[in-house]
């Protein structure tokens, strides 16, 4: 900045272990409070509505816009994140592009119905939160709560989808930027997004 680079305002919401997407069911805050093996107090650990994507988009802008000294604007705002937070900062752009106007994922899980083998038929994508369960070799409770167990509502966290459905739509387009180490365990979902975003012309 000293140098002559734009001043620049960072925030660092906090976004729990939310994927920054709105959940489809989130814990009773009375639940959550009442759990005794939860290390942090109920105010830094309980929400009482889990729309994550609907306040970093909407109230969050707004409170910085009006406490900092912003450009108000999409053209001045961008939104970045890492892992879980990569593929929410994608989602976030790519369906609010009035709000944002580019999207950096850092080792970001950007590609969450990926199959590392091609199943039956040769789809590359699970069909169901049960084979996206064997794929992983774990269970997944916590994206049941977060995005359903229907994976056709997955698709609108998908930044392919989302980004072929604003393409289409002629919309502006946010500018994205995707970053993974070589041996990082989601470079293969970088790579798989990063080919089909040329070809819908994203920038």
């Amino acid at each position: 900045i000293a140098a002559g680079m734009a001043e620049l305002i960072l925030v660092f919401p906090d976004g729990d272990n939310s994927f920054f997407v709105d959940w489809t069911s989130g814990v009773p805050y009375e639940e959550c409070a009442g759990d005794t093996v939860r290390a942090e107090p109920p105010e830094d650990a309980c929400v009482r509505s889990a729309d994550y994507a609907t306040w970093v988009a909407r109230d969050l802008v707004r409170h910085v816009d009006r406490t900092r000294r912003t450009r108000p604007g999409r053209g001045a705002r961008a939104v970045a994140g890492e892992s879980m937070g990569g593929l929410g900062a994608l989602t976030l752009a790519l369906t609010h592009p009035e709000v944002f106007a580019a999207a950096a994922s850092m080792s970001g899980v950007v590609a969450p119905l990926l199959l590392t083998a091609p199943a039956a038929g040769g789809r590359t994508r699970a069909a169901s939160m049960e084979e996206l369960e064997q794929e992983l070799g774990r269970p997944l409770p916590g994206f049941r709560r977060r995005m359903g167990t229907d994976t056709t509502r997955w698709w609108r966290h998908d930044p392919e989808q989302a980004a072929r459905r604003l393409v289409a739509r002629r919309g502006p387009v946010p500018a994205l930027w995707l970053m993974a180490g070589a041996r990082d365990g989601y470079a293969g979902q970088g790579r798989a997004r990063h080919a089909t975003l040329p070809e819908l012309e994203v920038p």
